[in-house]
């Protein structure tokens, strides 16, 4: 762009704000949005004519948590044995909506890796994470009077999976607490187990 194209844009920005109008969009403001984010090395990269995006990989709208996006991205691509540079190109494929447009108006040449993306893409979409429990709720997980063991057990492991950091001795207290009178709670404390695995 000329130093006398950028002059105008700049003109039409002050004239916009003055008269509270928005910016009015110019064709090179277009084009710019179209420009991907990577530093040369990435868009130097070559990607296999057999490369295919993993089907598997649901298109990120941002409503849902972005880390199990990531995971699920990282998990089937490094199943291809992808470098950084094609994590990086094929990220964008996955991201439809806001997302995407949070993805075209990344400044052109500011990501040398997928870490970079990655920690652009998650403090963005943060407030999307879902939030796990803490000890304090896992106690209010009890055995009812009419339900089995296998019942209790069930939602007891649900629970576990919940948690945001789960100790095992915190998980075996728990279990034996709420554990209704009968013969696995006679087990248990004759005989603590130390481990999550040895319960």
């Amino acid at each position: 762009m000329s130093t006398s194209q950028k002059i105008r844009d700049l003109d039409a920005r002050l004239d916009a704000i003055n008269t509270g109008a928005s910016a009015p969009i110019t064709m090179d403001t277009l084009i710019r949005q179209t420009e991907l984010p990577f530093m040369e090395r990435i868009l130097r990269a070559r990607v296999s004519s057999r490369f295919k995006l993993p089907t598997q990989l649901g298109i990120y709208e941002g409503k849902t948590d972005p880390i199990d996006h990531l995971d699920l991205y990282k998990s089937l691509m490094s199943l291809q044995n992808c470098s950084d540079e094609v994590m990086c190109m094929a990220f964008s494929a996955t991201l439809k909506g806001v997302v995407r447009s949070w993805f075209r108006k990344l400044p052109p040449r500011t990501v040398d890796s997928f870490g970079d993306l990655k920690r652009l893409f998650i403090a963005n979409f943060m407030s999307y994470r879902t939030r796990q429990k803490n000890a304090s709720h896992f106690f209010t997980v009890h055995q009812k009077e009419i339900e089995g063991l296998k019942e209790y057990v069930k939602r007891f492991n649900q629970a576990v999976l919940e948690l945001e950091d789960p100790s095992d001795k915190v998980v075996i207290m728990a279990m034996m607490e709420r554990l209704r009178l009968g013969l696995l709670f006679d087990s248990l404390s004759k005989n603590v187990p130390e481990t999550l695995f040895a319960l």
